[in-house]
């Protein structure tokens, strides 16, 4: 493994263990779901209502 790799990996542990960077990955992550469950909510509507017109 080289220097740099060693170095990545480091500072990827580091990052991990800091509870400001794990609790703003908490937050993206509940927001992330959010809007998808939103965005899939308003997909299955318009194919209900598009379905229901005919």
């Amino acid at each position: 493994m080289s220097t740099t790799e060693t170095a990545s990996l480091m500072s990827r542990d580091s990052a991990a263990a800091d509870p400001v960077i794990e609790a703003r990955r908490k937050r993206a992550k509940r927001t992330a779901l959010l809007l998808g469950g939103i965005a899939l909510l308003v997909y299955v509507g318009f194919i209900v209502l598009t379905g229901m017109g005919r």
